[in-house]
């Protein structure tokens, strides 16, 4: 209420989202632009809300290129945008004909017997060892799911619902792809393996002037520091993620011949975006492979480095309570020191649509761990956080979470289980719908559930070879509406819903259908009531794509 009026403010709006995430798609964007309207200031254009899943990216044909297209069309800005524009470059579009920016890095020669280092992980992060890495699902089970136990080499703190932050390594395998080719493509590496031993530095050449994309390096590697190829392609270079258009195009400007640079310019062009999203994106094709494929690029070190972005952080739920509880025993996610902490970790395999395998890096990683490797990891508070200081001490909860989606569910219930009095036998129990495929495989911690105080497990399982049987978390909900009901609005309960996006929506939509069907309300009514316990904390969801 207190905000300046914006009347004759005129403004153009590029969301940036995911269409996966359903309501809260492009959320920010949304809001922000309903919110410009409210303080009168005037639209040029109609907003444009891009799906970074959509063919061509956020920068394809539906997402960037037409917010240039639109604001090269507005009267008031003549010639500044356009699908050719410095403008669509600038965000990083492809643009023909290909115009080919300064490099972003350049490689430095180190004064003879100058000790060299690896990119390292923030401070922050503790110092672990693989205490254990043990098989949760069938041997011979198509899906392999582990729980890896990490021992802090000095204490962790964290609790229930918190995440724990890895950073995987590229194989081995892949690294000496990698640097054969640098060794037959690049002139730098002198066609001899030992180059990539050797100390160098790679120096980042951007000037403020020249805005072409974001700093690629996380905020603990120092680009100037001495080091090695080979320990930059291990630690730091994503040999693994599909290259964007715009890397295509500059690639066309090294392809000796003459073919393969045109196929590289379609691939990269505005045009192209549905073919290079089959060629890149649905077959997860590496910068690696597509490199091995077009045999005639040369092109400069610093160039090809320029290529590579880094190697993300990944996120994955704490799957166990703190060894010790925490002081205030009426917070459910309250942090406290902890010499452990374990991961519930579903090894990422799968075929493109041609019938390449893929693979995830870390997740491959991680499931192939031994006893007594080194980890380094960071713990943040997970988007469980604000919800999980919510429930009073004896509230019960309703938990979703199939597959490795129970990991929070599991942290939390361990904590709870500790606190349960022998007493206790009159309180109402957690309710915990668990989903998998099949009872006698991937039904995860089913032990430990059938010897809790403090929990009842509805098991779905999608697969079961009863086929009446068959069923997903959704229907197990509406089966058991009642006390779904009871434990939100008599109970003063929470519920917390963990795993897929889609399964997150779809459960979501399930709770909605439940507060008119059962509980009375007309559909406006039950939304602000879900809204409400939303606000409140006591309606969750932490979803992964």
């Amino acid at each position: 209420r207190d905000c300046e009026r914006l009347v004759g403010l005129r403004y153009a709006m590029l969301g940036l989202g995911d269409a996966r995430y359903g309501q809260k798609f492009n959320a920010a964007a949304r809001r922000l632009d309903a919110r410009l309207g409210q303080l009168g200031a005037t639209p040029v254009i109609e907003r444009v809300l891009a799906d970074a899943c959509a063919p061509g990216g956020a920068a394809g044909p539906a997402g960037l290129a037409t917010f240039c297209e639109r604001l090269g069309a507005a009267k008031h800005l003549p010639g500044l945008f356009g699908t050719a524009s410095p403008a669509l470059q600038l965000l990083g579009a492809p643009a023909t004909p290909v115009d080919l920016p300064p490099p972003r890095s350049e490689l430095v020669g180190v004064a003879p017997g100058e000790a060299t280092s690896s990119p390292d992980p923030p401070k922050t992060r503790k110092r672990a060892v693989v205490e254990s890495n043990r098989r949760l699902t069938g041997a011979t089970w198509t899906q392999e799911v582990r729980l890896v136990r990490l021992r802090a080499l000095d204490a962790f703190a964290y609790g229930p619902g918190d995440v724990a932050v890895v950073t995987p390594p590229n194989d081995e395998a892949t690294v000496e792809r990698f640097l054969a080719l640098c060794r037959d493509r690049c002139a730098e590496c002198a066609n001899t393996m030992a180059f990539f031993d050797a100390p160098l530095r790679f120096v980042d050449t951007a000037s403020k002037e020249r805005l072409l994309r974001p700093p690629r390096e996380p905020p603990w590697v120092d680009a100037s520091a001495p080091t090695t190829l080979r320990a930059l392609a291990t630690t730091y270079l994503d040999l693994e993620s599909p290259p964007s258009q715009a890397s295509l195009l500059r690639l066309s400007v090294f392809a000796l011949d003459p073919d393969e640079a045109n196929k590289l310019r379609e691939l990269g062009s505005p045009e192209g975006a549905a073919l290079w999203d089959e060629y890149a994106t649905q077959e997860r094709r590496s910068l690696v492979e597509v490199l091995e494929e077009f045999a005639s690029i040369a092109l400069p070190l610093g160039r090809l480095v320029d290529e590579l972005e880094a190697i993300q952080p990944r996120a994955f739920s704490i799957a166990s309570a703190p060894d010790t509880d925490a002081e205030d025993d009426h917070d459910l996610g309250a942090p406290a020191e902890s010499a452990a902490l374990e991961l519930c970790v579903a090894k990422v395999e799968y075929e493109t649509p041609l019938g390449r395998p893929r693979r995830g890096l870390c997740s491959t990683w991680l499931c192939g761990l031994r006893e007594g490797a080194a980890v380094k990891v960071d713990v943040v508070r997970g988007s469980f956080f604000r919800a999980t200081t919510q429930p009073a001490k004896a509230a019960p909860l309703v938990l979703v979470g199939p597959g490795t989606g129970v990991a929070p569910m599991r942290a939390m219930l361990q904590r709870l289980e500790r606190r349960w009095q022998d007493d206790d036998g009159q309180k109402k129990k957690n309710l915990l719908f668990f989903g998998c495929r099949r009872r006698d495989q991937d039904f995860l911690f089913a032990d430990e559930w059938a010897a809790s105080r403090c929990v009842e497990v509805v098991l779905a399982c999608s697969r079961d070879p009863d086929r009446a049987r068959r069923a997903y978390v959704t229907h197990a909900l509406r089966a058991h509406a009642d006390r779904v009901l009871e434990v939100l609005f008599e109970g003063g309960g929470a519920f917390f819903v963990a795993g897929n996006v889609r399964m997150a929506i779809d459960v979501r939509n399930v709770v909605l259908e439940l507060l008119q069907t059962k509980g009375g309300l007309d559909a406006k009514q039950a939304n602000a009531t879900l809204a409400r316990l939303e606000r409140d904390g006591r309606f969750a969801t932490e979803a992964y794509g």
